[in-house]
């Protein structure tokens, strides 16, 4: 047994307050409050990256561009953005379980080795696509378990991934799986296990297959995309959306209907824009099942309706 180290996010530290909340550039005190003010500067800044409307000074797949990611991301919350952590960092699971971090000391010279791996998927020629699906699994799971940043990992993450995924024409879309079963998967994929009495750290054998169970269900060929009417709705701008799907004009109508009755009530504008951004997030998985619905054999020649 190991004497348990390292930080819980609820723990005073370098970069928290005494309740545990993340010091931040909002001037927030309330850890809810801050979530919410934080999702909605980060789903505006991911849009920005992926959609190509920033460019970002650090270029390859290492730590300088996932820092960049970072930077980008929460440049608004945090004045750390970017910036990689120089304490012990822990996190608290379902069920009493404890996930660890690579130590701060680390941290540099495990990306290193990190980043021949996501320079060796991004030139492989001739990948399966379910050789592409286990590397990118691969490749998660160990920069995960790194986790350079007090804070944002995830998310950051998912933008470097989706990145790296395009190099080799896989699309990653993170909406396919609920963030409880992401977060399961992650915990249990590196580092981790229990504490006993409190302070020795019991741990237990890292398992893979969650996250490349998570993989199989958020990859999918990139040519793909653009045969998405629910990809199209959630991701591209409307003009084009429209363009390649003149069916959801009636689900941007809808939405332009809700979005009204959400600016007409007490929010400030980051909890709108948490609001919006779930609510299309919501319409766009409806989409989805609508089109896989459709997709299905049918009796008679009944056409499918946009909704």
């Amino acid at each position: 047994m190991n004497r348990a180290h390292g930080l819980h996010a609820s723990m005073a530290n370098a970069y928290t307050d005494s309740n545990g909340v993340f010091k931040n550039l909002l001037g927030q005190t309330d850890a809810k409050a801050l979530h919410v003010a934080e999702y909605g500067f980060t789903t505006a800044r991911t849009t920005e990256i992926l959609g190509g409307h920033v460019q970002l000074e650090a270029r390859g797949f290492g730590l300088q561009r996932l820092a960049a990611i970072h930077r980008h991301l929460f440049q608004d919350v945090y004045e750390w953005a970017g910036k990689i952590r120089t304490v012990p960092s822990s996190k608290r699971a379902e069920m009493g379980g404890i996930t660890r971090f690579a130590d701060p000391e680390a941290i540099t010279n495990d990306w290193q080795a990190l980043e021949k791996k996501t320079a060796a998927f991004a030139t492989a020629k001739q990948l399966s696509f379910d050789e592409k699906r286990e590397a990118l699994a691969s490749i998660f799971i160990e920069a995960n378990r790194i986790h350079p940043f007090p804070e944002g990992n995830g998310r950051s993450l998912q933008v470097f991934m989706t990145e790296l995924a395009l190099e080799q024409g896989v699309d990653l879309n993170f909406a396919r799986v609920s963030a409880r079963d992401w977060n399961a998967a992650s915990a249990v994929s590196g580092t981790h296990g229990r504490l006993f009495e409190g302070m020795h750290f019991i741990p237990s054998k890292p398992d893979p297959e969650p996250i490349k169970s998570v993989f199989a269900q958020v990859a999918s060929p990139a040519a793909a995309r653009d045969q998405s009417k629910a990809a199209a709705f959630r991701d591209l701008p409307r003009e084009e959306a429209l363009r390649q799907h003149p069916g959801l004009a009636a689900d941007f109508q809808k939405l332009d209907a809700m979005s009204k009755v959400v600016g007409a009530q007490s929010l400030s504008p980051e909890q709108q824009q948490v609001v919006l951004t779930r609510l299309k997030e919501n319409m766009s998985a409806g989409i989805e099942r609508n089109s896989q619905h459709s997709s299905e054999p049918k009796r008679g020649p009944e056409r499918d309706i946009d909704r």
